[in-house]
């Protein structure tokens, strides 16, 4: 297969022309710094370091840095397959969802998608933005092991926009130990054993319910704009969250 064929389907994988380039160099050449990357490719040092910073967001290189060098390496090119079939299982746990909504509301909601790290600044940012009471079904689990670096700005953000969460979540360590901080980070939680091994996360807030669905490798995230839906997903939390002490 020539060159041509290749960068094109790595172009259909979703990476621009010169991701699918720098891709094949690193792979070609194997573990190396920038400078050598950015001579073998013949592109500025300032683009690699772009290019190179997009492809490690989507698993595709990695970085190693030995004695205070940085190193890139192109991933095996199996994790191609691997990662569209972690994209499909994710997709297949919201689609269920997606179909209910699409089949029992007459007017249809707005619906947005994303995914990748993408997919949970964007979700924070909507509910930051609506400033509306917070309810979440969550794995805190899950979520303090995968997204830690968002925990904290994302609880600094809603407490200075007075937002009260209600958090309905697993029976675990971590749940009983945030349980203990609710007071200082404007919360309650209250344990169901609904949410023991759940991957997805849900949040409710005005007239919108978001799902993130929780992965290592690339995060999903779907946000439905929609009144009765947003208001019997309240309903269901609120019967689950009267029921509890």
């Amino acid at each position: 297969m020539d060159m041509f064929k290749i960068e094109g389907a790595l172009k259909g994988y979703g990476l621009s022309d010169k991701e699918a380039r720098l891709y094949i160099i690193c792979l070609k050449i194997g573990s190396s710094t920038v400078v050598s990357i950015s001579k073998e490719s013949k592109m500025r040092k300032s683009t690699c370091y772009d290019l190179l910073n997009s492809l490690i967001e989507k698993s595709l290189v990695s970085l190693i840095i030995k004695k205070s060098t940085r190193y890139y390496e192109a991933a095996d090119p199996k994790v191609f397959l691997t990662l569209l079939e972690n994209k499909k299982t994710q997709l297949e746990h919201v689609l269920p969802i997606l179909n209910v909504m699409k089949n029992s509301v007459e007017q249809k909601p707005d619906v947005f998608f994303y995914e990748g790290v993408g997919s949970i600044k964007s979700i924070f940012a909507d509910i930051i933005g609506q400033k509306k009471e917070l309810r979440v079904f969550a794995n805190n689990s899950n979520y303090y092991e995968i997204m830690p670096h968002f925990t904290q700005k994302f609880i600094r953000d809603r407490k200075e926009n007075n937002i009260f969460c209600k958090n309905l979540g697993e029976d675990s360590l971590q749940t009983k130990k945030i349980q203990k901080l609710d007071e200082e980070e404007f919360r309650k939680t209250k344990i169901h054993p609904l949410m023991n091994n759940k991957n997805v996360e849900c949040y409710i807030y005005g007239s919108k319910i978001a799902f993130l669905v929780i992965s290592k490798n690339e995060p999903v995230g779907v946000i439905v704009d929609n009144e009765d839906i947003a208001n019997l997903q309240r309903a269901i939390f609120d019967g689950l969250w009267d029921e509890l002490k």
